[in-house]
């Protein structure tokens, strides 16, 4: 019984599997290959082999670069043994930042990213969190200017600082969604200088800082007329609010101290954009 359901079956499993992803891959990647990296990476990071093969297949279906896949999910082993995030989130993370051309160094680029913005100031959602949110993050990253590396950084950077009020990461995902579709697509001119050519949002951060002075710093009554009309986009701006109002603190309210005080409010939003977790990191925590 012991060798059946711990032994045999696992492997039949696998075996199954490996031919599967060979006959899906078109033999780009031959079954015998599945098998072997599946059970090393499963050896090295106390894994199910069948579970990282499932990985692995997953990225290279919905990408079309199998062998890829199985570069990009060992890695995504190591950050689940070091962060406790699940395999099934990881992988749907990483096919959702992945784009055309991109190479193995580039998708770990992506993914210490985002495991960096949750270690900086600022920061308020782990890669166990930020995994399952996995495709939502790619509408509004789609109207964001600058590479995909920079559009998905600045997305996230603004889940995590709307994560100072908001109840969840989905429902900080949601605000932002919101907050830049709708600067995206403000026809008032509000955002002009922050809107390039193709109609996308040159600096988010830039965005952000004048919502917060058309609106006072978030103030309810002054959301429509600053290009306004959702109540998620106001919560997003409301994660704000709390440090943009410290700022304002004893000072009139001229369009000199809001510019001062939405940029106070806006510090994190650099560095979070910016971080990247060291790869020694993931691989430590392992």
């Amino acid at each position: 019984s012991f060798l059946v359901n711990d032994i045999v079956k696992p492997g039949f499993k696998l075996q199954t599997l490996a031919q599967q992803i060979e006959n899906n891959s078109n033999g780009a990647i031959k079954a015998a290959d599945v098998e072997r990296q599946s059970r090393a990476i499963a050896t090295k990071y106390n894994m199910d082999p069948s579970q990282v093969a499932e990985s692995g297949s997953s990225f290279g279906e919905s990408t079309g670069d199998y062998k890829l896949g199985f570069q990009v999910t060992e890695f995504l082993a190591g950050i689940s043994k070091s962060t406790g995030a699940k395999m099934e989130d990881l992988s749907g993370l990483a096919n959702a930042l992945y784009s055309n051309g991109m190479s193995f160094q580039d998708v770990k680029n992506q993914l210490l990213t985002q495991i960096g913005q949750g270690q900086v100031a600022g920061g308020k959602y782990t890669i166990k969190q930020v995994a399952g949110l996995q495709g939502a993050i790619n509408e509004p990253a789609s109207m964001i200017a600058g590479g995909r590396d920079v559009s998905v950084a600045s997305t996230t950077a603004m889940v995590q600082l709307a994560g100072a009020t908001a109840k969840s990461i989905d429902g900080a995902m949601t605000s932002v969604k919101s907050f830049v579709t709708e600067v995206a697509k403000d026809k008032s001119g509000n955002y002009k200088s922050v809107i390039n050519s193709q109609g996308l949002i040159s600096d988010p951060r830039k965005a952000i800082e004048l919502a917060l002075i058309k609106t006072g710093g978030g103030q309810a009554s002054k959301m429509e007329a600053a290009g306004f009309k959702s109540t998620e986009s106001a919560a997003f701006l409301g994660s704000f609010s709390g440090a943009f109002q410290k700022a304002m603190e004893g000072l009139p309210p001229t369009a000199e101290n809001f510019a001062k005080a939405a940029q106070i409010a806006t510090e994190n939003f650099n560095a979070l954009s910016g971080a990247v977790a060291s790869e020694a990191s993931v691989r430590d925590g392992a």
